[in-house]
């Protein structure tokens, strides 16, 4: 049988002769040994190529030990020999902590037959220690052979049954010395200790492998094989070596350890060696305390089976805590790395590489692929793999493809978590100034045995043997075996990688000689000595070669690394020979354009190929061969407009050839050659835009449609429109309205009873909003300069079990406390040290002056720190999109203890991304300024800065009106018809441009904005809120608003249905939040809904900490992620606490909320003008039968509910509110204000 490098396809094989073992338990004994032997010979096979799983191993060593003493009355050491190297290559490729335990057992049973050693071993698992229960035995061979007398193991241990395994030869039949080098005391001292060693910084699993071994060199102890003090100091020194290493059972091991002092040493030295210990245990136990939080995550999610037929659940345990355990890990490595204290970062590297080590053997292993034959992946028993045959055999047609293409994305996924996970491991071992090499050479060797078809891995491997300066011939061994036809299937972009590793190594390694045969102290470049130049240009021709047999241009590599490599390659050796018009330099002037030539023909549609050898030819000083590069590349690529329509990057692409071509003309053309490239690009640009247009209001008619469909309705309004043309118009009116300003804190309040799926935040039925006169906005901003400022004070080093009650019993006398966050118990990052901290805020400055006078004050023996609470806080922004509070709290936390970081709401804005960070004293908000301006990505640099209250501006929240431009930087003397740009319906100033469209105001922001007009360079931005730019914050009723509400035209019935229909579909998204703490803030809710559900998929999140509302309302970008969202168990807040999700709809919710949302539709489709509004809060019941209060400045709610045209009412059982009178829609605060003032008088 031909097996394949493939693990899907050998796993496909694999588990054909699975079933043909399992079918052979009633087959004949012959034809049933026949598939045994074949089965392990296919088993055998697979572990010297790549690697078993575990439940594979667990078949195949019992079958092999079975087979092994079949054909003899006993095992002899050769066999056994055999066995035991056979049980230790299970543990080398997969760290399966229940291998480890196997294998050591095994070790340990036969010892024990020689030596007549008893050893306790299932003293580690006592309930498992009854042999009569044959529940917790497992007996693999003869559930898939029918086999009797196989070696069977316990369930939970995985050590074997000592009777089910074969017996020994007589020890006095054969040769002693044999007999002592298989199984004497150092031979298996020397197997126990090497298993145990590679699992030891395991900190949950090491514990049970750590027993067996102390309870061998225990047995050994009592048995008096060895000098009684040799054998005591060699279990004393175990017993150190474990408890200076981190783990989950370390008190446990210290009683352990006392009892064995007490018993063996002299009881004078129990006062020495416990102290010793003490100081290894209090150091270790401090290590795993920072990391315990995250081993009782691991600890609870290990139970749950890993891989499930059609289930992401192993890719959300990866990423809500296995991921997140990685990257602390990683930053905490690297932290001792950099530091100075050497055995702190030799602990944490050895931690890191178990802690990849435990990912590995869940993520890093060969995912399962999607056809039938897979299903031998998932199946841990024979019945199991019938179980999901019938499964499959159940499946229609069309439900098999489905599940397929539903696999190959997981499939995609897993395996993209696997090489990762592999990558990441080589990368940490090799980040210190002096790796081990056998280590990572080693985990590159299991890397690509596990994952084979990884050419990332392949390359990452080959690239390990050079920098360790291992042989050539081996990193031509394994570059064959990858390359070779048939190993991989390499695609254009793979096989770049490939070979561009073997070019890295071949170029390292020629580097290294050249230096060391010069004896030079720098090194010297390959390319200048012609005998490596010759050999490594040999060695890029036949990677271009092996690009040439791919059998399509779009296997190619587009972006061109090899090429780019072999001219960057002549180039070096031209110039080291005297330039490309020296004698010596022109000869090989050939290779480097014979690249280019051939490239063109295999990628004549790849504009990055005529710009890189334009390029060329530039730096060989030939402008005319250049200028040729580029009227050939456009003339080649004019001619595939519509492809390049279709593909954002061809069009790019084009566009920065274009872009090339231009600057080459201002460089080394003429007046007339500068105008040609200009009118081809003007041309393609007004290409371009005619294409976005066409494709925008393509994919507008196909959302009305949609919308049109979904609604199901056929509605006409009186004017003969049908219902969905009037939506559209709705659509396009609501868009023309503008910016609102941010609510008071009042609004806010008030509308915490307001479902927010019933709110219209989206643009589609934006409320528009009178704008006050100049005069009003002044008082509005007076009035909030009024505000009194918020007096906090920052307490910290307080003891950790100090609560609310003592801190205000230690502030007595210093004013009224307003709020009090925390105390909360911290943790120093820097000493470990832990201590409670506070925020306090006063109602008056002088409560806040008095408070600083407790500063060094003791409470409970700790002295106290008070501090200005702004002095200890910084504002962070410009971080990456994916950064979480846990990032934030990750990088910042290493300049001190970080109390808390408070995140804005994304409730009206969705593209806030700043926080604040307060630390528990300022010297560490200070030392956190390091980190301004620091690279954290390749595009993001960070802005870090003390959050002072002097240097704040008012603050306002804007709203996005895409229709409108802001102008800036232009001249005095400039006009409103020399400013238009497009169809412009009105100019406010100088500086606001309002359009017709949206899809105008785009293209005049990317063609006007930072040009110049009139010598001057002028900014064109979208327009935010009029406070941000100096103007006003009112157009309402101008030229464009005007415009298109006439051209809405529709019915107020038909609005009516269409915000009815907006409410229903608003809902069905929505979700509420339960069991969240007092103190939740919005994004934080947010930021564990998209951790779990994926980003992006949460439009909004309403929550008010402290209100009477015991829950928090979460919008999603759709029906269906809600739904999984309330499915979810796992979804917590911030990481800690579990969250219990809700449908809106749920029995209970509140009639409030539902009268609530009826104003706000009201509202949103303009029934009510907003002028009116002005004097209108929220709606609220009256005491009689569903009555609002008709008051001044109230609507009175009228029983009337638009019905459908079914005769039905819509989704929301309660009424909507009547349009007010004229008179009130006219009249505004300054028409109250003169009433006040009549009735005054």
């Amino acid at each position: 049988m031909a097996w394949s490098s493939d693990p899907g396809l050998d796993r496909q094989l694999r588990c054909r002769v699975a079933n043909q073992l399992r079918a052979a338990r009633q087959a004949q004994s012959v034809d049933r040994l026949h598939t045994i032997l074949a089965f392990l010979e296919s088993q055998h096979d697979v572990a010297q190529r790549s690697s078993l799983l575990p439940h594979e191993w667990d078949l195949y060593l019992a079958l092999q030990c079975t087979v092994t003493a079949g054909g003899h009355a006993g095992l002899g050491p050769k066999d056994l020999d055999r066995l035991f190297d056979l049980h230790r290559s299970s543990i080398l490729h997969i760290k399966s902590i229940t291998l480890f335990r196997r294998y050591i057992g095994l070790v340990l049973v036969f010892f024990s037959q020689i030596s007549h050693i008893d050893f306790p071993f299932l003293d580690t698992d006592s309930d498992e220690a009854e042999v009569g229960s044959a529940g917790t035995l497992m007996d693999p061979a003869h559930e898939w052979t029918g086999l009797q007398g196989c070696p069977r193991f316990y369930s939970k241990s995985g050590i074997y049954l000592a009777e089910s395994l074969p017996s020994l030869l007589s020890v006095d039949d054969q040769d002693g010395i044999t007999w002592e080098a298989v199984c004497g005391l150092d031979a298996i001292r020397s197997r126990v200790r090497d298993a145990y060693s590679r699992c030891a910084f395991m900190l949950q699993e090491s514990q049970s492998v750590w027993q067996l071994y102390i309870s061998f060199e225990l047995a050994v102890l009592a048995s008096g094989k060895l000098h009684s003090d040799q054998q005591v100091d060699i279990v004393r020194q175990i017993f150190l070596a474990r408890l200076g290493i981190p783990h989950a059972e370390l008190d446990q091991t210290f009683q352990a350890f006392s009892s064995f002092v007490t018993q063996h040493l002299p009881s004078q030295s129990y006062e020495s060696e416990m102290s010793a210990a003490n100081a290894l245990f209090s150091e270790a136990k401090a290590i795993y305390s920072s990391r315990e939080q995250y081993e009782d995550a691991l600890a609870r999610i290990d139970l749950r089976p890993l891989h499930i037929p059609n289930s992401r659940q192993d890719l959300d345990l990866y990423a809500s805590v296995w991921k997140r355990y990685l990257i602390w890990q990683q930053g905490r490595v690297n932290r001792a790395i950099q530091s100075k204290d050497k055995s702190a970062a030799d602990i944490e590297l050895d931690l890191t590489s178990s802690l990849y080590e435990r990912a590995i053997a869940r993520f890093g292993l060969h995912p399962p692929a999607t056809q039938r034959e897979e299903i031998y992946a998932y199946a841990q028993s024979s019945a199991a793999l019938e179980e999901y045959g019938h499964q499959w055999k159940r499946l229609s047609s069309q439900e098999r493809e489905a599940r397929a293409q539903s696999e190959q994305q997981l499939l995609s996924e897993r395996m993209t978590i696997a090489e990762n996970l592999w990558s990441d491991y080589v990368t940490t071992l090799t980040s210190g100034s002096r790796p081990n090499a056998s280590l990572t050479l080693e985990v590159c060797s299991r890397s690509v045995r596990v994952l084979p078809t990884s050419v990332r891995l392949y390359a990452a491997f080959l690239r390990q043997l050079a920098r360790f300066r291992r042989p050539k011939s081996q990193i031509e061994e394994l570059f064959e075996r990858a390359a070779s036809p048939g190993a991989i299937d390499l695609k254009g972009s793979d096989l770049a990688d490939l070979c561009l590793a073997r070019l890295d190594c071949e170029r390292d390694l020629a580097t290294y000689q050249l230096t060391i045969r010069s004896g030079s102290a720098h090194d010297i470049d390959p390319a200048t000595d012609m005998d490596k130049f010759s050999e490594i240009f040999a060695l890029i021709s036949y990677s271009l070669g092996k690009l040439a047999e791919l059998p399509s241009a779009a296997d190619y590599d587009q972006s061109l690394r090899l090429e780019k490599f072999a001219v960057n390659w002549v180039e070096r050796a031209i110039n080291a020979l005297g330039g490309p018009n020296s004698d010596a330099g022109a000869g090989l002037n050939e290779l480097a354009e014979g690249v280019w030539q051939t490239c063109s023909s295999q990628q004549p549609d790849n504009a990055l190929v005529y710009r890189e050898a334009a390029s060329y030819w530039t730096r060989r000083y030939e402008p005319r061969k250049a200028r040729s590069w580029y009227k050939a590349g456009v003339t080649k690529l004019e001619c595939n407009h519509a492809a390049r329509a279709s593909g954002e990057t061809d069009a790019s692409q084009y566009e920065a050839l274009l872009q090339d071509w231009m600057q080459f003309e201002h460089q080394y053309g003429s007046i007339g050659d500068l105008e040609h490239i200009v009118g081809k690009i003007r041309s393609e640009r007004r290409r371009m835009w005619d294409a976005w247009y066409e494709a925008s209001q393509a994919y507008s008619f196909q959302l009305e449609q949609q919308q049109y469909n979904a609604s199901g309705t056929d509605a006409t309004n009186p004017n003969g429109v049908s219902g969905h043309r009037s939506s559209s118009a709705a659509t396009v009116s609501a868009n023309a309205g503008v910016s609102i300003g941010k609510r008071k804190a009042s609004d806010a309040g008030e509308s915490t009873d307001v479902n927010m799926a019933d709110r219209y935040t989206d643009n589609d039925y934006a409320a528009t909003t009178k704008g006050e006169d100049d005069g009003e906005q002044l008082k509005l901003s007076a009035e909030s300069d009024k505000a009194p400022t918020r007096d906090r004070e920052h307490f910290a080093n307080m003891p950790p079990e100090t609560d609310a009650a003592a801190l205000r019993s230690f502030l007595r006398g210093c004013g009224r406390i307003v709020e009090l966050a925390g105390p909360s118990s911290l943790t120093n990052p820097n000493y470990g040290k832990s201590a409670s901290a506070a925020l306090v805020e006063f109602a008056d400055a002088s409560g806040a002056t008095s408070a600083k006078t407790r500063h060094g004050k003791t409470l409970r023996d700790h002295q106290v720190s008070v501090h200005i609470g702004w002095q200890c806080t910084v504002f962070v922004t410009n971080f990456p999109e994916e950064w979480e509070d846990a990032d934030i709290r990750r990088a910042f936390g290493v300049y001190g203890t970080v109390f808390n970081v408070r995140w804005p709401s994304k409730r009206f804005v969705t593209t806030r991304r700043f926080c604040y960070v307060q630390f528990t004293d300022p010297e560490a908000a200070r030392s956190s300024l390091a980190l301004d301006k620091r690279e954290v990505t390749p595009d993001r640099t960070l802005t870090v800065a003390l959050s002072d209250p002097s240097r704040r501006k008012q603050r306002t929240d804007a709203q996005e009106n895409t229709r409108e431009l802001f102008v800036s930087g232009l001249p005095r003397n400039i006009t409103e018809d020399q400013l238009k740009f497009g169809p412009v319906t009105g100019l406010r100033g100088l500086g606001f441009v309002d359009f017709e469209k949206t899809l105008d105001a785009q293209q005049a922001l990317r063609e006007l904005n930072s040009t110049k007009f009139r010598g001057k360079t002028i900014s064109v931005t979208i327009a935010e809120h009029r406070s941000v730019h100096g103007a006003v914050k009112s157009n309402y009723g101008s030229s464009s608003s005007t415009h298109i509400r006439q051209a809405a035209g529709g019915s107020r019935d038909t609005q009516i249905e269409s915000a009815a229909a907006k409410a229903a579909e608003r809902r069905s998204r929505s979700v509420k939040v339960f069991d969240l703490p007092g103190d939740a803030q919005e994004a934080l809710i947010q930021q564990a809904l998209e951790h779990a559900m994926g980003r992006d998929t949460v439009r909004a999140v309403l929550w008010t900490p402290g209100s009477d509302k015991p829950w928090a309302t979460a919008e999603f970008k759709d029906q269906a992620t809600a739904g999984k969202a309330i499915l979810r168990q796992d979804i917590r807040y911030a990481n800690d606490l579990p969250l219990r999700l809700e449908s809106v709809d749920q029995p209970g919710t509140s009639a409030q909320s539902g009268l609530s949302s009826t104003v706000s539709t009201a509202s949103a489709t303009g029934l009510v003008n907003n002028s009116g509004l002005v004097f209108i809060p929220r709606t609220s019941r009256g005491r009689g039968r569903v009555r609002g209060r008709g008051a001044l400045g109230f609507v009175r709610s009228r029983p009337q509910a638009p019905m459908t045209d079914d005769g039905e009412a819509p989704m929301d059982e309660e009424t909507l509110p009547s349009t007010p009178s004229a008179d009130s829609q006219s009249r505004g605060q300054d028409h109250f204000r003169e009433m006040l003032k009549r009735t005054s008088e």
